[in-house]
């Protein structure tokens, strides 16, 4: 039997209650709760009006002022009345500073700083030296006044690539941090930053325990060089592409980092007399040089000086030497540990072939970046000859560099600055 109900057609079975369960569970199927499903949806509407109508400004203002407000719109705001209000414990506040601080180390710095408005409390915990151990600052733009108490509160790495900072690294009028007192940092990462030298140089003056420091792109003044040279612990260095660098000031910075073990001085456009003077300076325990983009000051005798001075070299890059010739490599050939060699565009190397006999002198040579030099061709060719080292696998320097990948951008020397 059919029957017609709210424009809808149902199937009755014209037999008893009992035996249509049994037909039911026959066939595999059960029975449609219409009716049920239809107050749970009267439900739902009715609770999204309270919320709706506890949204509004003005209801939201009325519920906090009084409870006995709420039996006007409907809504319950004791729900979202504070715990003191309502009598009730706090179950967050019973947290120790431990756990809470292992809950906001997940939270990104920004929500950190907004968390820190709520309570004392909050603030003691959002500005924890835990929780700022490490940060990524890079693309971003600093009043001014404002990096100087970000840069207090951070541990050991800091990532301000990009970065714009207006104005001073601390208030005025502001003690926070007298002259004597230094930031920790041992990590940062000041490459293609936009700001006044002097305000850089206040920031490595105060830094006094750096490892690793790049300033790539940066214009660097003769108290930036000065506060270099004062790191006795610098281990790696990157000062590629910078601007206005003092030739006399640059050396003796250099000579008096003498555990530096990474250093990137390409592109300075020094002068032939400078890097002459350079290559007496360089410190010994050298274990990576990128020296390329000099050109026509780079010459064969430079190598020769190089190679006797720093024996620990293993990875170094000459790229760009226009008058660089086949004879380095009977120095280059003293350097026992070399395993990365760049010699693109150095125009005056020998032919594809005389280069190859050349490079097997390298007993342990794993890379080599001819760029400019060989052809397609002579590329197959070589690779099988010198089978397993690499050729032109690596069209950038990666020698102190910070980051050298997108993938791995908020990377700053293989530490995570958004952990």
């Amino acid at each position: 039997m059919v029957e017609m109900e709210r424009s809808v057609t149902r199937f009755v079975w014209d037999v008893d209650l009992e035996e249509t369960k049994i037909i039911y569970q026959d066939i595999g199927v059960k029975e449609l709760e219409t009716l049920v499903e239809e107050k749970l949806a009267t439900e739902r509407r009715q609770g999204q009006k309270r919320r709706a109508t506890f949204t509004t400004p003005e209801n939201q203002q009325q519920c906090l002022r009084t409870s006995s407000s709420s039996e006007k719109h409907g809504c319950k705001c004791q729900l979202f009345q504070p715990c003191s209000e309502r009598n009730e414990i706090d179950s967050f506040e019973s947290l120790s500073d431990e756990i809470i601080l292992s809950i906001l180390r997940w939270l990104p710095r920004q929500q950190l700083a907004k968390c820190a408005c709520l309570s004392k409390r909050w603030k003691r915990l959002c500005m924890d030296e835990f929780l700022w151990k490490r940060v990524d600052l890079s693309e971003k733009k600093f009043a001014s006044g404002t990096l100087g108490p970000i840069l207090l509160r951070t541990g050991n790495a800091a990532k301000l690539a990009r970065s714009t900072i207006i104005g001073s690294l601390f208030e005025n009028n502001s003690s926070q941090i007298p002259d004597e007192i230094h930031l920790t940092l041992q990590y940062l990462d000041l490459s293609m930053c936009n700001s006044r030298p002097k305000l850089l140089q206040e920031i490595l003056s105060k830094c006094t325990s750096l490892r690793k420091l790049s300033l790539e792109s940066c214009t660097v003044t003769e108290g930036m060089l000065t506060s270099i040279g004062a790191q006795g612990g610098l281990e790696e260095l990157n000062l590629c592409m910078c601007q206005e660098i003092d030739d006399t000031e640059l050396q003796l910075s250099l000579a008096k980092c003498q555990r530096l073990k990474s250093l990137n001085l390409a592109w300075l456009n020094l002068s032939r007399k400078v890097v002459r003077s350079l290559v007496e300076v360089l410190p010994q325990s050298l274990e990576k040089l990128n020296i390329g983009g000099c050109r026509e000051s780079l010459r064969d005798e430079d190598i020769e000086i190089l190679a006797a001075r720093c024996q620990s070299l293993i990875e170094l890059d000459l790229s760009d030497g226009s008058s660089l010739t086949g004879s380095i490599f009977v120095d280059l050939g003293t350097l026992s540990g070399l395993q990365h060699l760049a010699l693109s565009r150095c125009y005056r190397i020998p032919n594809p072939m005389q280069l190859m006999d050349c490079l097997k002198r390298l007993k342990v040579l794993k890379a080599v970046e001819l760029f400019g030099l060989i052809t397609e061709k002579d590329l197959k060719v070589m690779s099988e000859m010198l089978s397993p080292v690499r050729i032109n696998t690596h069209p950038f320097s990666s020698i102190s560099r910070p980051t050298m990948s997108m993938s791995k951008r908020s990377y700053t020397w293989e530490i995570n600055c958004k952990e």
